[in-house]
């Protein structure tokens, strides 16, 4: 597979070659992440991020079809070492979001995020009000500033929380 890149980065890619391989090869320069889970006693939060797809508008031309995202995975623990994944939340990060999130964080502030459902076709969602599917997710530190709180509320109130150490941070920092 290597000596295939190398040889694909080598010598210009036609327009006959199909379609999959100039995708499976596009983002040869990126870093490719693992998900990234962190285990407590209160819950896991998996984090994975997500590349953007492409598509192709030209010859040798691309623009991106679908921007890609952090997805966050919550889980409640049901015992010691336990978790329920069959009832998981998910929280989809943007890029806007995450660089608020670096930044913020990076300072020691807090961060809010509350996606709306019914802009993408729920119910009316207003702040948890509405019928919808809304999400909010929050990262507050510690007072004693040693942890990150990382919390998913959802429109019915149920939440997850995660605390993630400063080295588990700089760990989601860098995946960032």
């Amino acid at each position: 597979m290597f000596s295939q890149l190398i040889k694909l980065q080598r010598k210009k890619i036609s327009s006959v070659a199909p379609l999959q391989t100039i995708r499976r090869f596009i983002n040869s320069e990126s870093r490719i992440f693992a998900k990234y889970t962190i285990y407590k006693n209160s819950g896991a939060l998996g984090i994975a991020p997500i590349n953007p797809t492409w598509k192709q508008i030209s010859e040798d031309a691309y623009t991106v079809e679908k921007p890609g995202v952090l997805l966050l995975e919550f889980a409640k623990a049901r015992g010691e070492r336990a978790y329920d994944w069959n009832n998981k939340q998910f929280f989809a990060i943007s890029v806007t979001e995450m660089g608020d999130m670096v930044a913020n964080l990076s300072r020691g502030e807090g961060v809010n995020f509350f996606h709306d459902s019914s802009k993408v076709g729920g119910g009316d969602d207003s702040n948890f009000g509405g019928r919808g599917n809304g999400k909010a997710f929050r990262a507050d530190l510690s007072p004693d500033g040693n942890v990150w709180f990382f919390s998913l509320t959802d429109r019915n109130k149920d939440k997850w929380l995660v605390p993630v150490s400063l080295g588990e941070f700089v760990v989601l920092r860098q995946i960032i």
